[in-house]
């Protein structure tokens, strides 16, 4: 509004004919001002990739803790942070969170990928904790401060989730991989499907054997080295679960897991939903 952002506040309201109005006590006292522009940019460092400051608006920071201390006074400003590995989304997470709890909505959260370390799931938890925006390791300076522009004047438009350890529990991956016994691979995907509330998107498939190899043989050819991703072998049949994989990422999966062309290995490969588990 003309008097800025208005956050962490309580305000004295009166019921009148048409809604609510502030109080007279409330109107007495002096007006809240905007605490920030927003058209401020709070970066670490390398996320620049060791350019220059792009005109005064922008304040770089060498390290990831002295730009959230500094960012913890925003109110509306663009709030920058490298990513350079996967043992840092869990962290990041945490204070993203905390820092979306102090600030409020209209700060913007921007997510730099500096090496290929995200995964679907850890996008989905960085984006549930605070980031409005991810950018991929493959995009150029010039597209990501592009990027970085068409997300002014975003509102984070997420629930804010007071219990961070709940929300990490469920996107968290099982503990198991590989082979597993029917009884155990329809129990696990129990637990996810019933645990996860749709935040996460997963693939079931069902593939056909293509040849007379034996089951043994056709194992041989499968390596599951993602937590969450299991098979199990019913009838001759392979059902082979993938934990926080998007219908865009399977085919990849696949080339990954698969140490053939899965098409050399397996005649058919059909999508399953939860209901067919």
């Amino acid at each position: 509004s003309d008097l800025g952002v208005c956050a962490a506040q309580a305000f004295d309201l009166e019921v009148t004919d048409n809604g609510f109005s502030l109080s007279d006590s409330q109107l007495a006292q002096p007006a809240q001002t905007r605490t920030d522009d927003q058209r401020i940019y709070l970066t670490q460092r390398s996320a620049l990739e060791g350019a220059a400051p792009l005109s005064e608006q922008w304040r770089l920071f060498e390290h990831r803790d002295d730009l959230l201390q500094q960012a913890g006074r925003a109110r509306a400003a663009s709030v920058i942070v490298a990513l350079e590995s996967n043992q840092d989304v869990e962290p990041l997470a945490r204070q993203l969170h905390g820092l979306r709890e102090q600030c409020g909505s209209a700060v913007k959260i921007v997510v730099r990928e500096m090496e290929p370390c995200l995964r679907y799931r850890d996008e989905r938890l960085l984006l549930a904790c605070g980031a409005n925006l991810i950018v991929p390791s493959n995009t150029t300076l010039a597209n990501f401060l592009s990027m970085v522009e068409s997300a002014q004047g975003q509102i984070w438009r997420y629930r804010q989730n007071p219990d961070i350890q709940s929300l990490f529990e469920r996107l968290r991956p099982p503990a198991q991989r590989g082979i597993l016994p029917p009884q155990e691979f329809i129990h696990l995907l129990d637990q996810i499907y019933s645990g996860a509330s749709g935040e996460l998107t997963h693939q079931l498939l069902r593939l056909r054997p293509r040849g007379d190899l034996s089951i043994d043989q056709y194992l041989s050819q499968i390596t599951l080295r993602r937590f969450g991703d299991v098979v199990c072998v019913l009838d001759g049949v392979f059902y082979l679960f993938l934990f926080a994989c998007r219908g865009d990422g399977l085919e990849p999966a696949l080339g990954n897991i698969c140490r053939l062309p899965w098409r050399d290995i397996f005649s058919e490969c059909k999508v399953l939903s939860a209901a067919d588990v």
